[in-house]
C-alpha cells in the first residue's frame, strides 16, 4: 500500500508539487507529520505485506519508524473516520487496472475513484476537481466494451464512468 497516495504531506524539507487538498485535512490532519503519522496508521490497521511510503529524509523515516512502534490499533474515532472495514456500495470498481488501455484513452480507474471519493468519502468538490485534471474525460466513451469485456468484476464500466462523468462535470 502507498499511504500518502498523493497527499502533499508538508514536510518542511520537502518541495512537493502536489495538490494539498482541504478535503482531507478534516481526515488526516492539517501538518505534514500528522498527516503522515494518522496514513500509515490507517495502513498499518490493515494486512498489509509492504507499505511504500516514499520517504524522503532520515527524519522522515524516524517519524515512521516511531508510528510503526506505537502502533496496536485504530482508536474507534479513527475507525469512523476512515471507514474501516467499510466498502463502496455495489458495484465498485476495485481499480485492479484491467480495463486498461482504454482505445479512447481513458482512465478508468481514476474516473471511478472520483466517484467513490464524491459518494462514499463525501469529497464532491475534491472529486470535481481531481476529475477537471484527467487529460480524457469519460465523455470520450465510443461504447466500444472493450473494458466491460476485461472487468474480472463484471462491472458496467460504460454506465458507471458515464454517470461519473455527468456528476463530476463541470457545467459550461
Amino acid at each position: 500500500m502507498k499511504p500518502f497516495g498523493g497527499i502533499d504531506l508538508n514536510y518542511t524539507e520537502r518541495d512537493s508539487r502536489a495538490p494539498n487538498p482541504k478535503a482531507f485535512d478534516k481526515i488526516f490532519g492539517e501538518q505534514g507529520v500528522e498527516k503522515a503519522r494518522r496514513a500509515l496508521r490507517f495502513v498499518l490497521a490493515h494486512d498489509v505485506a509492504t507499505a511504500v511510503p516514499g520517504l524522503r529524509s532520515p527524519r522522515e523515516v524516524g517519524h515512521a519508524v516511531a508510528v510503526a512502534e506505537r502502533f496496536h490499533e485504530l482508536t474507534e474515532r479513527e475507525k469512523e473516520q476512515y471507514r474501516f472495514g467499510q466498502m463502496p456500495p455495489e458495484p465498485f470498481c476495485r481499480e485492479c487496472g484491467l480495463c486498461v488501455p482504454c482505445p479512447e484513452g481513458i482512465n478508468i480507474p481514476a474516473v471511478l475513484r472520483f466517484e467513490k471519493y464524491a459518494n462514499f468519502y463525501g469529497l464532491p468538490e475534491y472529486a470535481k476537481e481531481q476529475y477537471q485534471r484527467l487529460n480524457t474525460k469519460a465523455d470520450g466513451c465510443t461504447r466500444c466494451g472493450d473494458c466491460v469485456k476485461k472487468c474480472p468484476y463484471h462491472l458496467d464500466l460504460i454506465s458507471m464512468i458515464e454517470g461519473t462523468h455527468k456528476a463530476l462535470a463541470l457545467r459550461v
